[in-house]
C-alpha cells in the first residue's frame, strides 16, 4: 500500500523475449482495469 495516497501498487517482475530483466509497478483502477504507472530494468 502507497502510504501518501493510500492506493494499493503492484510490482510485477519478468523476462522479457532477449532474456534481460524488467518490472512494472501498476495498480488496479476503480473500472478493475491494470493501471502501468512504470515500467523499468533493475
Amino acid at each position: 500500500m502507497d502510504g501518501v495516497t493510500s492506493e494499493w501498487k503492484y510490482r510485477i517482475k519478468g523476462q522479457v523475449i532477449a532474456g534481460g530483466k524488467v518490472e512494472i509497478i501498476a495498480k488496479l483502477s476503480p473500472t478493475g482495469k491494470l493501471f502501468i504507472i512504470t515500467v523499468y530494468v533493475p
